[in-house]
């Protein structure tokens, strides 16, 4: 069994969260993709997050910003309606 540092592990760990793809980053090290999920498995115990405890806390921040958003929306269409009107002469 080929052993690999930790350096390495962690490389890719943090390789595999910002990809989001455990299958392409064990196919670009030539690694099984077995061996990487069972790191990554490993790590997010470590850290005391699961990956749904992140992926829940990037949903809610993610719906708020899509909340703002829509607000910004709504209220520069009705500023457009006004200024629209005032500048056609209505």
């Amino acid at each position: 069994m080929k052993k690999f540092s930790p350096e390495l592990k962690s490389k890719i760990i943090q390789e595999v969260k910002e990809v989001g793809s455990v299958a392409s980053v064990a196919k670009k090290y030539e690694i099984p993709v077995t061996t990487v999920y069972s790191w990554v498995n490993k790590s997010s115990k470590k850290s005391g997050q699961s990956e749904s405890q992140i992926d829940k806390k990037k949903m809610r921040s993610l719906e708020k910003k899509v909340s703002q958003m829509e607000l910004e929306i709504e209220v520069l269409k009705e500023l457009l309606k006004k200024t629209n009107h005032a500048w056609l002469g209505k």
